[in-house]
């Protein structure tokens, strides 16, 4: 796999993606903040959209103890060997 950054700076910058998404998370929980731009900006981390960190970068779910996607841990990146593959659909 190919990175256009270096693999340390992918790994920093997956660092910052999980700490805004908890910080993120927790204002639109608990803060009184504008929630349409929070949501706006949580999609463009985590969104489905190409342009989303996580389309960009191919980050993954890890896989759980039962080799499931754990979808509530922190991202890791694509070649990690805790990363979940989703199968493709044929």
């Amino acid at each position: 796999m190919s990175y256009k950054l270096t693999k340390d700076q992918a790994r920093q910058v997956l660092k910052v993606r999980n700490k805004m998404i908890d910080a993120i998370n927790g204002l639109i929980e608990c803060g009184d903040i504008g929630l349409r731009e929070m949501h706006d900006l949580k999609n463009s981390i985590e969104g489905w959209g190409e342009n989303s960190l996580d389309s960009i970068f191919v980050f993954r779910p890890p896989k759980d103890s039962e080799d499931h996607p754990n979808h509530y841990a922190d991202k890791v990146l694509k070649d990690d060997v805790n990363a979940y593959h989703y199968e493709e659909m044929e």
